[in-house]
């Protein structure tokens, strides 16, 4: 698994990217609609996980080390968060359940590449 993991080091660090930006834009979009205190905790909680991505993320483009405790934070995070979705999609009404399992299962994915894949130039050189 861990060679499958770094052999599509790319498509997991663009996909990081892009889920780092719409997510940014879509906690923006809901920022004054926040007004309950489980979502302000939400909300604050969604940030210190995505700083931690954009910290990882910006490191990894740099071709620099990662911190690994980031590194396993943001793994478990991912699937943790994952795991709370597929909770509130199977116990809850939930529309778009293939789009929902589609995005659980890329969470996943990504909580264990980032997980298994520490440090790109280590990795290689193995």
């Amino acid at each position: 698994m861990k060679r499958f993991f770094i052999q599509s080091y790319y498509f997991w660090t663009i996909t990081r990217f892009m889920f780092i930006v719409f997510t940014l834009f879509s906690g923006f979009a809901s920022l004054p609609i926040a007004v309950d205190w489980i979502d302000v905790l939400i909300d604050t909680g969604s940030l210190c996980y995505i700083v931690l991505m954009i910290y990882t993320t910006s490191l990894e483009l740099q071709n620099k080390t990662n911190k690994r405790a980031a590194k396993y934070i943001i793994g478990t995070l991912s699937i943790l968060i994952a795991l709370l979705i597929l909770y509130v999609v199977t116990t809850h009404r939930a529309s778009h359940i293939a789009l929902a399992v589609l995005f659980i299962l890329w969470l996943t994915l990504l909580g264990l590449f980032d997980l298994f894949v520490m440090n790109r130039q280590e990795e290689e050189l193995e």
